[in-house]
């Protein structure tokens, strides 16, 4: 039976589709599960309201830290 999760909590928030492609990938090489907020209406967004095309990478509250340790290659060079 599957754990279930109580919490979610942001770890990356982007209108970049590549990044976010990146982020997926890094994720879930390391077997960490994720929701993707708003990545179906993205594409569709992005050429009426740039702003409103955001994608935020959720992870399980307990998840949060391997998240970001995952994603900290993203962040490198900002």
């Amino acid at each position: 039976m599957k754990e279930k999760v109580t919490g979610w909590v942001s770890v990356l928030t982007s209108g970049d589709p590549g990044r976010i492609a990146v982020a997926k990938s890094l994720l879930e090489a390391s077997g960490i599960p994720f929701f993707a907020k708003g990545d179906d209406a993205a594409p569709v967004l992005a050429a009426w309201n740039r702003s409103a095309a955001l994608t935020e990478l959720q992870v399980a509250l307990r998840d949060r830290a391997r998240a970001q340790k995952a994603l900290a290659t993203l962040f490198q060079g900002r």
